[in-house]
């Protein structure tokens, strides 16, 4: 289960770390998200639902590029949380 891309999301690249190749990069704003998958036991599957809930965000916020800033598990795995910075990388506007 967990949270599906859209064409737009998917669309949007996903950085682990700022790096000097997002210089030129207009920062759009912060992104959180809290995702309660509830699959204790795949943890992973609960980060990757939230870092796609992340991913969708940034799109409708006009942005191309996700940056991870944190990533944490909570409760047993049954919560993800991410926070990253959305950005306009390669659109125009």
């Amino acid at each position: 289960m967990g949270t599906q891309l859209t064409r737009d999301g998917d669309a949007v690249q996903v950085h682990s770390q700022m790096s000097t190749l997002l210089n030129e990069c207009k920062k759009l704003g912060p992104v959180q998200v809290k995702d309660k998958t509830f699959n204790l036991l795949d943890t992973t599957m609960n980060q990757t639902s939230a870092i796609n809930s992340a991913r969708e965000i940034t799109a409708k916020m006009g942005g191309d590029t996700l940056v991870l800033i944190n990533r944490d598990v909570t409760n047993l795995g049954a919560v993800a949380t991410v926070q990253g910075v959305a950005m306009r990388c390669y659109k125009s506007n």
